[in-house]
C-alpha cells in the first residue's frame, strides 16, 4: 500500500538590505495557526480587496533558524525515513532568489552527508567541518 502525505510549509524570508534601503514595507502578517495575511494589495493587478489570507501546514516567520526548519518542518522525519530505506521527497519552489536553496541546505557547510549506511540519521545534519 502506498501512502501519500503532502505538507505545505512556508518560510517567509526577512527583507533583504536592498528592500530595507528602499524602505519597502513588510506586507506579511502572521495571525497564527499556519496562516499568513498579505496586506496592501490594492495596487497589485488582479487583486480585489486590500488583504488576502493563505493557510499552510506550517509557517516559519523571518526569524526562524535552520534548526527550527529541521525540527518542525518534517525534514527530520524525511531524513530518518530515507536512512531507513524509504523513498522520500522534499520539493522547494518559489521565485529566483526567494531562498529555496538556503531553506533546504542552510548556509554553506551546514549540511553534509556521510555515506555510511550504519550511521543514524543524526549523522546527516552537521554544523560544518
Amino acid at each position: 500500500m502506498i501512502h501519500t502525505f503532502i505538507f505545505h510549509i512556508l518560510r517567509v524570508r526577512p527583507l533583504n538590505p536592498k528592500e530595507m534601503g528602499r524602505n519597502d514595507p513588510n506586507v506579511v502578517q502572521f495571525p497564527g495557526n499556519g496562516q499568513i495575511l498579505l496586506e496592501g494589495l490594492n495596487s497589485v493587478p488582479g487583486c480585489t480587496g486590500n488583504t488576502k489570507l493563505f493557510s499552510f501546514n506550517v509557517v516559519f516567520e523571518p526569524g526562524a533558524t535552520q534548526e527550527d526548519i529541521f525540527q518542525f518542518s518534517g525534514i527530520k522525519r524525511l531524513i530518518e525515513m530515507a536512512v531507513a530505506g524509504f523513498s522520500t521527497t522534499c520539493f522547494c519552489y518559489g521565485q529566483t532568489g526567494s531562498g529555496k536553496t538556503h531553506t533546504l541546505t542552510g548556509p554553506p557547510g551546514l549540511m553534509y552527508f556521510i555515506a555510511t549506511p550504519s550511521l543514524s540519521s543524526s549523522a546527516v545534519l552537521g554544523h560544518g567541518t
